[in-house]
């Protein structure tokens, strides 16, 4: 499975180190702190699978392996139920 920002539904800007994420469908706002800012301008630049991005977590911020990966399942789960990302097979 792979991740990918809904670049249809969603508008995203940078501000220092946060990420403000717009769902323009529901006009929702979001905002993400700075290890999710890190993921989502992963997520921005390419689609990703869930075991890049913990690697790529882990290689940034080497936090531990379960917390790590319960944290960004957490997060791809809140963002794909708002919308702001897609997941594919």
């Amino acid at each position: 499975m792979v991740y990918r920002v809904d670049s249809k539904k969603v508008l995203y800007r940078y501000v220092d180190t946060e990420a403000v994420l717009i769902n323009t469908a529901t006009s929702y706002y979001y905002s993400l702190n700075s290890v999710g800012t890190f993921i989502w301008k992963l997520l921005a630049e390419k689609r990703r699978t869930p075991k890049q991005l913990l690697d790529a977590v882990r290689k940034e911020y080497s936090p531990p392996m379960e917390a790590a990966a319960r944290d960004l399942d957490g997060l791809l789960r809140d963002l794909k139920d708002q919308g702001l990302v897609i997941s594919e097979d």
